[in-house]
Formats: C-alpha cells, sequence, structure tokens
C-alpha cells in the first residue's frame, strides 16, 4: 500500500508539474481592445488585466518576407536554416528565438512582417535540398502561435508582396508603380537577382472571398516576393491592374484564420508611399560593399518624392475602409493597425482643406471612426542622417556628441568615420561609419522640441533647440524647454504635429524606429517620448547579420541585436554557425541588444513589460520655469523634463 500511495504521490505530482508548465506556455489571457481616456486619447487595453491602458514594447522581427527570388532562401528559410540536422531544427529555431524574446528581453508584442503573395500562395517552405518543410501559412503560424502562447501580442505586418517591373523605365516619367530593378541580392548567387518577379502577386491561389482562382499557371515552389518594400510596394502599386482585389483577399483570408485570437493585430500596409518612377536598373546605382543596400547618386536611380500637396489621401482612404470592413465582415474584431503616407511618418500632409491628410480633413479621410471600433495607426520615426560624430566603440560616445546629440539634423554633414561597436567586415576590427546613402532627417520624421546644452548648432554655438527646424531652431532655451514640458501639443513640431493628433482616433504605435548607426540619442529621445505620450512600439529590427544598409555593416541598418556572426560572408544567421539558437540556452546567449540604441530598447522594455500608460494629466498650473530639481518648482509642483509641471 505504501509503494502504491508513493507511486500516486508522485503521479500527482508529475500531473502538478505538467500542468504548471502548461499554465506558463499558455499564458494568452483576455481580449485586446482600443478605447478613449478620460481626456480622448487612445490606447490599447486588455480586459482581463485591469481598467488601466497599457503600453505595448518589444521588437519586429524579420526573415519571413524575406528571400532571394527564385532560390530556397525564402520565407526566411536562409536565416533559420540549421546547415544540419532534421527537418524540424528549423521549426524549433524560430521557436527558440521567439521563446527568448518573451523571457530574456521581456517583450509584450512582436511584430511578425510577412510577404502578402506568398500567404496568398501558400508557398512551399524549403530547405536547399528542396525537401518541404512546411506551407508558409504553417511556418508563419509558428512564431504566431508561440508568441500569443506566451501572451505576447503579434502585430502580422503585410510588409510586401510579389512585385513586377514598373510601367515606366525613365527616371521622374510616370510614378513608381512596381519593381525599379534597382535593389539586388549579389552574394551567395551566381549572379545578381533584383526584386522584379513575372508579375505583381506571384503565385496560384483560390479565394476564400471571391472563389475565383488566381495565376492558375504559377509555381507555388516559387518564391518571388520582392527583396524590400522600397523598391515598388507602394500605393501607386496597389492601384494597378487588379492589385486591389489581392490585396482585399489577402485580408479576407488572414482575418478568417486568426479571427479567434485577440492577441493578433492587423497592420494593414506597412510603408504606403507614393515616388515617381526610377530609370529602371540604373547602373549609376552600386553596393559599397557586397551584401549592402544599393546606394545611388543624387539625380540617378529612384525617382523624386511626391510634394505633399499631390499625396493621394482620397484613395489611401478608400483602400482602407474598404480593407476594414472586409475583415470586420469575417466577424473578426483584433486590432487593426493603419499606416500613414510618406512611407508611415505623415497624417498632416499640407494640411491644408484640400491637401491635408486625415488630421486636416478626418470626416473625409477616416470613414472607419464612424462604424468601426479596435483601430490603432502606426508610425516609423527613423534618423535617417547617420555617422555625423562619434559613435563609439567601447562607450556611448554618441551620447554627448556635438552633432549626434542633436540628431545629424546640423553638422557639416560628413561622415565622420567614427568607430562603431561592431566588428569590421574584413578584419576583427572596429568598423568605421559612413553616411552613405543618406540624408539629413526631414523636419517631420524629427523629434519635437527639446534643449541639447552639449549640441552644436549651424552657426558652431553650443546649445541647440534641436528637432523640428521649421518650429525650434530659432527658439531660445527657456522657449524650447517649455516646448518641450508638454510635447503633447502640435506646435512642439515633427511626431508631435504629424502623427501625435491621430490619437484623438485610435491608439498609436511605432512598428519601426531606430538610427541608422547605432547612435543612441534619437532612441533616446524616443522613448522618452513615447513613455510621455502613452505610445506602443516594436523596433525595428531583429537583425543577426553583420550587413543591411548601404554601409557601416550592422550599424548601417537600424538592428536592436549584436550580429551572431562577423563577416557578412559568416551568414550565420540564427542557425548555420556555432553561435546559433537550437538551443534555448544558445538562444539566450547570442540574442544580445546592439550598442547603443538596442541597449537602450532592451533596457526600456525590460523596465515594463508592458506598462501601463500614464492618463495625460490637466494643464499645469505650476510656475512656467527652467529646473532642475523639484525643490525649484514649489509645492503640488515637480521638475519634469527640466521645466515645472504638476505633480
Amino acid at each position: 500500500r505504501r509503494v502504491h500511495g508513493e507511486c500516486l504521490f508522485f503521479f500527482v505530482m508529475r500531473f502538478l508539474l505538467w500542468f504548471l508548465a502548461a499554465c506558463v506556455v499558455h499564458a494568452r489571457v483576455g481580449e485586446w481592445y482600443t478605447a478613449p481616456d478620460a481626456n480622448g486619447a487612445f490606447h490599447y487595453y486588455n480586459d482581463a488585466w485591469s481598467s488601466k491602458p497599457v503600453q505595448l514594447k518589444g521588437v519586429s522581427m524579420t526573415g519571413f518576407e524575406t528571400g532571394t527570388r527564385g532560390t530556397q532562401s525564402g520565407a526566411g528559410y536562409w536565416l533559420f536554416d540549421p546547415k544540419s540536422g532534421s527537418p524540424g531544427a528549423s521549426e524549433q529555431i524560430i521557436r527558440n528565438v521567439v521563446t527568448t524574446l518573451k523571457q530574456k528581453w521581456g517583450i509584450s508584442v512582436l511584430r511578425i512582417p510577412i510577404c502578402g503573395s506568398a500567404w496568398l500562395q501558400n508557398y512551399a517552405v524549403q530547405n536547399y535540398g528542396k525537401q518541404k518543410l512546411a506551407s508558409y501559412q504553417e511556418w508563419v503560424d509558428i512564431a504566431v502561435k508561440t508568441a500569443t502562447d506566451l501572451g505576447v501580442v503579434v502585430v502580422l505586418d503585410n510588409h510586401l508582396w510579389a512585385i513586377g517591373k514598373q510601367t515606366s523605365t525613365t527616371r521622374n516619367q510616370g510614378m513608381e508603380d512596381g519593381c525599379t530593378g534597382i535593389n539586388k541580392v549579389c552574394v551567395g548567387v551566381p549572379e545578381c537577382v533584383n526584386s522584379c518577379a513575372d508579375h505583381d502577386w506571384y503565385g496560384k491561389y483560390t479565394s476564400t472571398r471571391t472563389g475565383k482562382t488566381y495565376n492558375a499557371n504559377d509555381d507555388v515552389n516559387s518564391w518571388q516576393c520582392a527583396i524590400a518594400n522600397a523598391d515598388g510596394c507602394s500605393l501607386d502599386n496597389i492601384k494597378r491592374g487588379n492589385n486591389a482585389e489581392h490585396f482585399f483577399n489577402l485580408w479576407h483570408d488572414l482575418a478568417t484564420h486568426y479571427k479567434d485570437n485577440s492577441h493578433v493585430f492587423f497592420e494593414l500596409f506597412n510603408e504606403p508611399y507614393q515616388r515617381k518612377a526610377a530609370k529602371f536598373n540604373d547602373p549609376a546605382c552600386t553596393q559599397k560593399e557586397p551584401g549592402t543596400s544599393f546606394d545611388c547618386p543624387p539625380g540617378t536611380g529612384f525617382g523624386d518624392n511626391l510634394d505633399e500637396s499631390q499625396y493621394d489621401w482620397k484613395y489611401w482612404a478608400e483602400l482602407y475602409n474598404i480593407t476594414i470592413g472586409i475583415i470586420r465582415s469575417t466577424g473578426a474584431n483584433n486590432v487593426i493597425q493603419v499606416s500613414g503616407l510618406d512611407w508611415n511618418y505623415d497624417y498632416l500632409g499640407k494640411g491644408g482643406a484640400s491637401t491635408g491628410g486625415p488630421i486636416a480633413r478626418p470626416d473625409e479621410l477616416l470613414p472607419w471612426t464612424k462604424w468601426a471600433k479596435n483601430i490603432g495607426y502606426s508610425l516609423h520615426p527613423y534618423q535617417h542622417g547617420s555617422c555625423c560624430g562619434a559613435i563609439g566603440a567601447n562607450s556611448d560616445e554618441s551620447a554627448n556628441d556635438p552633432f549626434q546629440s542633436a540628431f545629424c539634423m546640423y553638422g557639416n554633414g560628413q561622415a565622420s568615420n567614427s568607430p562603431l561597436p561592431i566588428p569590421n567586415s574584413v578584419s576583427a576590427g572596429s568598423k568605421q561609419c559612413d553616411d552613405t546613402g543618406y540624408t539629413k532627417t526631414q523636419n517631420k520624421k524629427s523629434p519635437p522640441c527639446m534643449w541639447k546644452s552639449q549640441a552644436m548648432g549651424p552657426s558652431g554655438q553650443y546649445g541647440v533647440c534641436a528637432g523640428d527646424r521649421n518650429t525650434c531652431s530659432s527658439l531660445s532655451q527657456s522657449q524650447c524647454m517649455a516646448m518641450q514640458g508638454n510635447w503633447t501639443r502640435p506646435s512642439a513640431g515633427g511626431w508631435s504635429n504629424y502623427v501625435l493628433p491621430m490619437q484623438r482616433y485610435g491608439p498609436l504605435m511605432a512598428t519601426e524606429f531606430g538610427p541608422f548607426d547605432c547612435s543612441s540619442p534619437f532612441t533616446d529621445a524616443f522613448l522618452k517620448y513615447a513613455r510621455q505620450t502613452g505610445i506602443s512600439y516594436t523596433a525595428w529590427a531583429l537583425w543577426p547579420q553583420n550587413s543591411g544598409g548601404p554601409g557601416a555593416g550592422a550599424c548601417g541598418y537600424p538592428s536592436v541585436m549584436i550580429p551572431t556572426g562577423g563577416p557578412l560572408t559568416a551568414s550565420c544567421g540564427f542557425g548555420k554557425c556555432d553561435n546559433n539558437c537550437l538551443t534555448m540556452e544558445n538562444c539566450a546567449n547570442i540574442l544580445n541588444p546592439m550598442p547603443w540604441s538596442g541597449k537602450l530598447i532592451a533596457d526600456d522594455i525590460k523596465g515594463g513589460s508592458p506598462t501601463p500608460s500614464p492618463a495625460p494629466g490637466p494643464p499645469s498650473s505650476c510656475p512656467s520655469q527652467i529646473c532642475e530639481s523639484d525643490a525649484e518648482c514649489g509645492a503640488q509642483c515637480r521638475c519634469k523634463f527640466n521645466m515645472c509641471t504638476n505633480a
């Protein structure tokens, strides 16, 4: 009897351990929704957590949308390739990456970019031996299910799709409505391969929405997705032919697939943009080094961006309104993320009654607000100016650098060639930064006004009101700090003018952000801004390679993690080299934040995962004065952002 009792005891204990483990793994609880706070600003909420709004914090993966056309690298297999091992090893790598982000980084949200046409096609994901591993939809589900079972929100991002050659081949003649032929993959292939598929939205599929079969002669085993969204996945591409129908079919399918999981948010269109036609396959566009993006000298390659007054806001609104209706018709109440024009920076445009964006014309351009709920809005704040000052290989020199601290918005426009905290592609030494391919950050894409005493202005003086030059450059220190004390006013410029007013209609999430040189000031400014305004974020990107942008290795690309291998030729990804994610222990060892921007992001995520968003307080009744401590502000007041404000 004692033996039986001991067996029963151990059986019960084993069951309890299994049950507790299952509870830890399957932590998806509650329904996500959006609602305004007492001051009318929208936030995200979970009905099982509390009545407080939530600031979601995390990163954006990259991989599922990528691969070289016509090869077995598609669907990101090249990043999750275990080099040797069973076919299931790639799936385990994906699970380990996602789980490590939750357990080590503490993320509460994970953005998963996909190729929309590959989803419809249900591309057969395969290894380099052409052995099928999974259908594309099953492949994406591995990451989605792993994340949401851990209680992590997934932002499913329609990042790009297969695109055919643009209609015009002459620079600035017509619009960029397809593949430009400029972006190419030239490493690991016999000859360079560009983004140009045989036609838009390549891949045979039958739509559950229309009942029609499309692209009947296309091969399900052929990966044809674009290399980058910025090579023809434009608003004008959606206008071309029956591409809008494919777009609607995609979101009907995704909504039907994920409608029972409110932890999946739908980001409809990654970065809608309008640009004049490029010179097709312009030979003037070259790579600084193998594996980097193609850089086009001024006046060559890519066409000019449209003037804000020419943005087709009416089509933008029509496309989203129809898509939101299609999603809701499936019974899906998932949160939907709408993206602004000009690469997801702009909701204002020229701001006029006939040319302005939804901030200026909400009744006309936000028709869904009259009937649809759970709609959020995305933004992509990037510091495009890069490497204008010291970055630092072993310590963060950018924080106090006179040019970097003002986000490279001033200075001589020349690269500083500062050492970076990543290895050189050739030697073990530190790589030097450069500004290949980047121009100064536009005013509307910049932070709102903030005082930087260590920064140097255009005339050589120290002390700069950094941020939107149109608003900030002429302000004195006291005027700048007064503006900084309340960033929620559109008059503060930058993000506060072109994006923040959209909080009146839905919560905001920066689904991409970062600098292109590993520096910290821009990221530090954004994280402070996000905390003050309650903006959620997924930092771009979990990129394991020492390459990506036009130059400067992984620092020429806004990667949040240290590369898993040194030189580009290693192409380690998450599975091919000794440092890999085949086990959880190894994965935790290699998923480390990139200095200096990435470390700030990782620390901010760990500081609260997730963090309740503070409700905006009443207008300040405290003295409008500069301060360094609470004692200088008097009773009921505190020193915040160097200005006296309500406690």
